[in-house]
């Protein structure tokens, strides 16, 4: 069964060009895809951004895990990987609706 982790918010669309590899968001989202294939029951990353050209972007960050073990040690050892992102680039961008959640994939 895999377990999925994803961290979600809104970004002001002035603020949406932080999504650029070399803007803080951009090299920190780039720096989790780097880290992460070394955990021991990972399987996959990906960022994604809204095309919608409103007041806010929506920004989605999310890890796939082999099991439940895995995804657990991920988020006990780890110290929530995507949360040392978030601080990384909060000064610069303040995330509007942060939320976390983990989903298992089912059929």
């Amino acid at each position: 069964m895999t377990y999925i982790f994803q961290t979600s918010f809104d970004l002001r669309s002035d603020d949406a060009d932080q999504l650029r590899i070399g803007k803080s968001m951009g090299t920190s989202l780039a720096w989790l895809k780097a880290f992460l294939p070394g955990e021991p029951g990972f399987v996959n990353a990906r960022a994604i951004v809204s095309m919608t050209q409103n007041e806010h972007s929506h920004v989605i960050f999310e890890t796939s895990w082999d099991d439940w073990e895995a995804l657990e040690t991920h988020l006990n050892q780890s110290a929530y990987a995507e949360q040392k992102m978030l601080k990384k680039f909060e000064l610069d961008i303040e995330p509007i609706d942060l939320t976390t959640t983990i989903y298992e994939e089912v059929g």
